[in-house]
């Protein structure tokens, strides 16, 4: 029975590497083997590969319908409990969804057209561009990467060399965290550390610290950032006023990060992985060459709230939570993704289904760094550093059994999420009523919003979805049947995208009921 599938596109990694494919080839190879002894089968297959794919294979690698068709294929054809796609979106493409919050190509709010997304690789829904159709998730799928437009093979075969070697550690060894967080966004910094950690003791900020993290900062084996990202930048940026200085900078992470770290990453772009021209590589493909199993990251704008925690708080929080409650790095996204949607209520509104789509796993998703079963202890009582240790204390029948009846309740669950769930991303054909335009731009100036920019979308939800809610509540708290998303500036702030707000206000009819206010990070 195949445990894992491992998918790459030979065509372009000979375009990229010619005869160094041979190297990349051999490390595969290794982490077949190492995947062996830890009771993994993993099957190693080309989607440009005639053999493996009878149906029809992948004969333009940047064609985005023909790779998802031909994952969908293998993937029922071998029923694997992990997908690893091996290389950047120059191998096997992201898949791009329409942004719900895009306005117009000149906006200086939210400037992405489409969220480059390896969502649809983990849902059975076959190709769409719409986030929308991506509501079934039932897959662990997680992406290696190699450094797009590279050419030195010596990149993807250490990446490989480093999954093959990984092990299991005790969660003592996963207690210390170097946690980072824009001046603005320390309170919802806190909540998401108290919720990983229980405990926010060890919160960073920038400007007061950083990017030289002491040694003993960069060896932590968590390391959680709530700051700013800009596009095509290998940094990351915090907040003060309008002060931005750089909070963390890829060039300083080798030889400091240690074996296993995983990366949880708010920032706007994290894991972009564009091309360097030669330059310094992205952040994330900096981390993974710098001996981390595993980051979680956003390819696009993100958001996120100020003192609470929500879309890019909630996922990153509870991805790292299922890590350290010992699930694999791909179960623990396709864990967190399924936890967000039930999260948010009957309608996933556009902010959310964008952060759904945006967030995606670089690393091996078989990679299980934490022990499970083990409780985290309070900070005061963690253990000095010790080895790590490889988890074949049950036979491998065993271990196969157990992840096979994990993967059909995930399955399951994702399917019945589906007859729960909508999502609130169909803009509407109409302007909002004269009345509630006004409502609307009053709220904006209650918030001293200046610059404004209004999009509106329907609000539909699942037939029955609230019959079980009693009878008194849903008539005092009815669920909106409109929401709009209005971007601004806070009056008096920075100009730059730091001073971007979000607030999303939900309505009946033409009353408003609630809104949330977001920051683009």
């Amino acid at each position: 029975m195949t445990s894992k599938l491992i998918l790459t596109n030979r065509t372009a990694l000979s375009r990229k590497y010619g005869a160094g494919i041979a190297q990349i080839d051999s490390a595969v190879q290794g982490l077949v083997a190492a995947d062996a002894a830890r009771g993994l089968e993993s099957l190693y297959l080309a989607v440009d590969d005639a053999g493996a794919v009878p149906q029809g294979t992948v004969t333009d690698p940047t064609d985005q319908v023909q790779n998802k068709n031909t994952i969908d294929f293998l993937y029922k054809a071998h029923n694997p409990d992990y997908v690893m796609l091996l290389g950047s979106q120059d191998v096997i493409p992201h898949q791009d969804l329409t942004n719900p919050l895009f306005g117009s190509a000149d906006s200086a709010f939210d400037p992405d057209a489409n969220v480059a997304s390896d969502l649809p690789y983990a849902c059975e829904n076959p190709y769409s561009v719409a986030i929308s159709d991506f509501d079934q998730i039932t897959r662990v799928v997680g992406r290696l990467p190699d450094v797009t437009g590279g050419t030195d093979p010596a990149y993807l075969a250490g990446v490989l060399g480093t999954a093959a070697k990984a092990v299991t550690r005790p969660i003592n060894q996963y207690t210390s965290y170097l946690g980072v967080s824009t001046q603005n966004w320390v309170n919802s910094t806190q909540l998401s550390l108290q919720r990983i950690f229980r405990s926010d003791s060890s919160v960073q900020i920038s400007p007061l610290g950083g990017p030289d993290w002491t040694d003993q900062q960069f060896a932590s084996l968590v390391h959680f950032f709530n700051c700013h990202g800009n596009p095509n930048d290998p940094d990351f940026y915090g907040q003060l006023g309008s002060s931005e200085p750089v909070s963390h900078r890829a060039a300083l992470l080798a030889g400091k990060l240690a074996d296993g770290t995983v990366g949880a990453m708010e920032c706007c772009y994290g894991a972009q992985l564009f091309d360097p021209g030669g330059g310094q590589a992205p952040m994330a493909n900096a981390y993974l060459s710098s001996g981390a199993y595993g980051y979680l990251g956003s390819t696009t704008v993100s958001y996120g709230d100020q003192f609470a925690t929500s879309c890019a708080d909630t996922l990153t929080s509870l991805f790292l939570t299922d890590v350290l409650n010992g699930a694999s790095l791909g179960r623990a996204l396709l864990q967190a993704r399924q936890a967000f949607i039930q999260s948010n209520g009957p309608s996933l509104e556009a902010h959310m289904a964008k952060t759904l789509a945006q967030f995606i796993l670089l690393g091996d998703p078989s990679l299980q760094p934490v022990v499970a079963g083990e409780s985290l202890a309070p900070a005061s009582a963690q253990s000095p550093p010790a080895q790590g240790i490889n988890l074949v204390t049950k036979s491998g029948d065993v271990l196969a059994r157990e992840r096979v009846y994990r993967r059909r309740e995930l399955f399951r669950r994702g399917l019945l999420i589906k007859t729960q769930h909508s999502f609130a991303t169909e803009r509407r054909g109409n302007s909002p009523s004269r009345f509630l335009h006004n409502a609307l731009h009053s709220l904006a100036e209650e918030r001293s919003l200046v610059e404004t920019q209004i999009i509106s979308y329907k609000a539909p939800r699942k037939r029955g979805a609230d019959r079980t809610i009693p009878q008194r509540l849903r008539r005092l708290a009815p669920l909106p049947n409109g929401v709009h998303a209005i971007f601004g500036r806070r009056r008096g702030e920075s100009e730059g995208h730091a001073g971007v707000r979000l607030l999303i206000v939900r309505t009946l009819g033409n009353r408003i009921i609630s809104f949330t206010e977001l920051h683009r990070k």
